[in-house]
């Protein structure tokens, strides 16, 4: 018995159950779609850039930069980009995973923008939708925080030498040794 429930607890350490990108990415189109609706409320234009700041970061820094240095290159992940950097992008064997954390700060704007424009939205127009929206939004933001420190970094691998870590408060996962097949 014991035995089993270690291959079980193996395979959740190689590849995140199903239900926890499809969560991270139901909050990311939620968090899309808001900011959209909050930025073309203000100017079309705004609405236009933010959708494809977006794209690129979809495209480029998750799966290019971040994830071809991830134990989970080609795995499901937390996410759902491992799988996706492991059909487009070659896996990086010559730097580390936590090399590229500076390109998170990249992805600081999609939820930046939109709760800017929610502000702004209130603080000018004063109206009930820009409250709801600005609400919604803060909801999002939350919600998706905090699905990534429960569900994302409790069981990544790579949570070793990962800023993200103190953030979790585990004292084993902030003292985890990274998997030296990730590198």
């Amino acid at each position: 018995m014991r035995e089993r429930n270690f291959e079980v607890m193996k395979e959740i350490k190689n590849n995140y159950p199903i239900y926890v990108p499809l969560l991270r990415n139901l909050f990311n189109l939620a968090l899309l779609g808001l900011g959209l609706w909050t930025l073309a409320g203000i100017h079309l234009s705004l609405a236009i850039l933010y959708g494809l700041y977006c794209l690129a970061a979809a495209i480029m820094i998750m799966p290019g930069l971040r994830c071809t240095r991830c134990f989970y290159h080609g795995r499901r992940c937390s996410t759902g980009f491992g799988l996706v950097a492991g059909l487009l992008y070659r896996k990086d064997t010559h730097h580390v995973f936590t090399d590229g954390v500076w390109h998170n700060v990249f992805l600081l704007p999609i939820g930046l923008f939109p709760l800017a424009g929610a502000v702004w939205r209130i603080i000018f127009w004063q109206d009930r939708l820009s409250l709801w929206l600005g609400l919604g939004l803060v909801v999002v933001v939350g919600g998706l925080l905090t699905e990534h420190a429960l569900l994302g970094c409790r069981s990544c691998r790579e949570l070793a030498g990962c800023p993200a870590r103190w953030v979790v408060g585990s004292p084993a996962a902030a003292s985890a040794e990274p998997d030296g097949k990730s590198h």
